[in-house]
């Protein structure tokens, strides 16, 4: 076995990063779906993976791949006795022996463009009456693709899935991760072997973390769960009651919303907040009972994907994401929401899933074009987007896919009928062409400069406070009430987040995000600043933890009301009487006046500033490393190619700097002691076609590509 991976040891995640031997690690990984191709490529294409600089692989398992139905008995193959692809066994002893580490990924529903999302189809309602489908608020199931086509073979038939806590499908999943972690994770688990974490689910439980709340799930086994968590919260039915002016005689009798009603006032929100912080004990129930079944020390992580652009989303995705309820289980992410060079509301959407608590990117788009987004078969597009994630605070990248591969059957896979995926950094037949040498390029850098990056922090005056259960409330609510909500004293949720990120992604400047209810005070003390749109309604706990951090010396600039009621609706005002440095805002001028910002950014540092007209879209970020003379600025071009000047002080000297590439592209700049030491600049962006001579210039330094279109590389 080759020792030279530095993750060939037992894996520990601190603050969402890396740490492997006893040393942070910025977490660069490639995905390889050994199922889809001939296992006579897996040696060449693992090599290959490595030649390109990485040291771990991703891989899913998916759950119909192995278990079999042979002469009617189930029974699982992970040696390749029916199949050589099923060889997962001798897949993972392949990576072992190359020395590669793994991240296994058993679902146990996938995704991975797989038929029925990788789950086997004897687990479908259709087939299975003991087994209950997830259901909306109206009682439709949620549905996704099967493994027959319709009638005709113009469409893949539309599968309902099933009630993830129903008590049949939990004992097959049960029965599936404790055979993978018996199997696969135990015996293969570093240091022994090379599984170093394991992922959880995908992007959700069916990859529906974006949902509206009302889109699940209303299945029996979920309201039975509802209710025993009311239960929970209320500690019993005659407080319920009493809180919801309500008359029921059983839990049984309590329904959710289906719907948005008319409410007149805040005591009839209340059961549409209920269900919102359901959402997140529902998902959270689910993945902790996957994560029992992962052997002792072996870290479990998810791959949440961002907010939707829909009304509710923002709103939505904060209700149903909440780390702090998932004990022992990582925070990761993806994307798969856009373009970001193209679309700003993507990066916007990547600063509210980045910002929520540090961690890994899983899985980054550079191989999916005539699937998903026709951009992405451009080089420079998978490397600005991946360059977003990590100026936004991501502690490593995933290369999904590292490999084509054309060698699925039928039964694993109808809707991807030739190369999966079609514009990989390696290709199906092994070859790695342009888009390889750019993910090359990156590995180098950060593998080079990634833990003295992880170190650094960017330039972020701030923090947002979210009140999570303003966002309750309105993740229900049509873009028409949301106006009406603020009369009635509900705070403004994710409008006003994403008006902050906006001014802040303006300014160039960074900023912290705070759950105001789970973060502690300690924390929160770490901020000079702190915003907050508020309502009338704040539990009680919350304003004293926000008084103590005013009476700390910090600073809150609170737009909307103060607040004057509990939760409970019961009289409060501790933060009314609290002292020290209170600025209230009305929403007016929170959302129309600069006086708001003006304080925010009162007394701090601007870090980045003095952009030229010429370049006034662009988007920087500034990191800087705490003990040393070391700076980090990732450019982001907008739609017009030109310099993009900006001057920052750090290191007691200030800096002058001047970056020429094309337009809608990026590029990532190490500045230490005063001088340029590393540069990652592509002067083609293959996406607009465009070519032009990378430059770079530091306090009269100028360091210029040998030709237009080429890399300008500084090492």
């Amino acid at each position: 076995m080759n020792n030279s991976n530095p993750f060939a040891h037992p894996l520990q995640i601190q603050d969402g990063i890396y740490v492997a031997g006893g040393e942070r690690k910025f977490f660069i990984t490639a995905d390889y779906p050994y199922y889809r191709d001939d296992p006579a490529n897996w040696s060449d294409r693992l090599d290959k993976l490595k030649d390109l600089g990485h040291q771990v692989i991703t891989a899913y398992i998916p759950w119909r791949h192995h278990d079999l139905l042979v002469d009617g008995q189930r029974r699982y193959d992970f040696t390749g006795e029916s199949d050589p692809a099923r060889d997962v066994i001798g897949f993972i002893r392949l990576c072992h022996h190359k020395g590669l580490s793994l991240v296994i990924k058993p679902g146990p529903f996938v995704h991975a463009e797989l038929n029925y999302g990788g789950l086997p189809d004897f687990l479908c309602p259709l087939f299975e009456p003991r087994i209950t489908p997830m259901t909306g608020s109206t009682g439709s199931p949620f549905v996704w693709n099967g493994s027959a086509w319709e009638p005709g073979g113009q469409k893949i038939q539309e599968w309902p899935l099933p009630a993830p806590l129903d008590p049949f499908f939990q004992a097959e999943v049960q029965a599936w991760m404790q055979t993978v972690a018996r199997v696969i994770l135990a015996p293969y688990q570093a240091p022994q072997g090379p599984i170093i974490l394991v992922q959880l689910a995908n992007e959700g439980i069916y990859s529906n973390h974006q949902r509206a709340v009302w889109a699940y799930d209303f299945s029996p086994s979920s309201l039975e769960h509802f209710r025993q968590y009311l239960g929970e919260q209320y500690g019993s039915l005659a407080a319920y009651n009493a809180r919801r002016q309500t008359a029921y005689r059983s839990w049984d009798e309590v329904d959710p919303p289906r719907a948005w009603g008319d409410p007149q006032s805040l005591e009839e929100l209340g059961a549409y907040a209920d269900w919102s912080d359901y959402q997140a004990a529902f998902v959270g129930e689910f993945y902790a009972r996957l994560q029992a079944s992962v052997p002792a020390g072996l870290p479990c992580v998810l791959n949440v994907n961002p907010p939707s652009n829909d009304s509710f989303g923002v709103d939505a995705w904060l209700t149903r994401i909440r780390p702090e309820r998932w004990p022992g289980i990582h925070y990761g992410f993806t994307n798969w929401i856009g373009v970001a060079c193209d679309d700003r509301s993507v990066t916007e959407r990547y600063q509210v899933m980045v910002k929520r608590t540090r961690g890994a990117n899983m899985e980054e788009n550079w191989g999916f074009s005539s699937l998903y987004e026709p951009a992405f078969a451009y080089d420079s597009v998978s490397f600005y987007q991946t360059l977003v994630e990590i100026a936004s605070g991501a502690t490593g990248y995933n290369i999904y896919t590292g490999v084509g591969t054309a060698h699925a059957t039928p039964e694993l896979d109808l809707l991807c009928k030739n190369v999966y995926p079609d514009v990989s950094p390696i290709d199906e037949h092994g070859q790695t062409g342009s888009k390889g040498e750019t993910v090359r390029r990156l590995n180098e850098f950060f593998h080079q400069a990634g833990r003295e990056f992880l170190e650094s922090r960017p330039t972020a005056p701030m923090a947002w406070g979210v009140y999570l259960p303003d966002s309750h409330v309105r993740a229900w609510a049509p873009e028409s009430e949301q106006a009406r909500l603020s009369r009635l004293g509900v705070g403004e949720g994710g409008r006003a987040y994403l008006h902050f990120l906006r001014r802040m992604l303006n300014q160039h400047l960074d900023f912290g995000l705070a759950d105001l209810q789970a973060v502690p005070l300690s924390q929160l003390r770490g901020y000079r600043t702190l915003g907050l749109a508020a309502g009338r309604s704040m539990d009680a706990p919350t304003q004293q933890k926000l008084c103590d951090y005013l009476a700390g010396g910090g600073r809150l600039l609170l737009a909307g009301r103060l607040p004057d009621l509990d939760e409970n609706l019961a009289p409060c005002t501790l933060l009314q009487q609290a002292g020290g440095d209170l600025r209230p805002f009305s929403l007016e001028q929170f959302y129309r006046e600069d006086a708001w910002f003006e304080a925010a950014l009162e007394g701090s540092d601007p870090g980045v500033g003095g952009l030229n007209p010429a370049a006034g879209e662009a988007l920087l970020w500034l990191y800087t490393h705490p003990e040393r003379d070391a700076q980090y600025l990732f450019v982001f071009t907008g739609p017009h190619s030109g310099p993009v000047e900006c001057e920052y002080s750090a290191g007691g000297r200030s800096h002058r700097i001047q970056v020429v590439l094309p337009a809608r592209s990026a590029g990532v700049l190490r500045v230490a002691a005063g001088k340029l030491r590393a540069a990652l600049l592509n002067g083609h962006n293959d996406y607009t076609g465009e070519s032009l001579r990378a430059a770079c210039r530091i306090d009269g330094q100028q360091y210029t590509a040998a030709e237009p279109g080429a890399w300008l590389e500084v090492d």
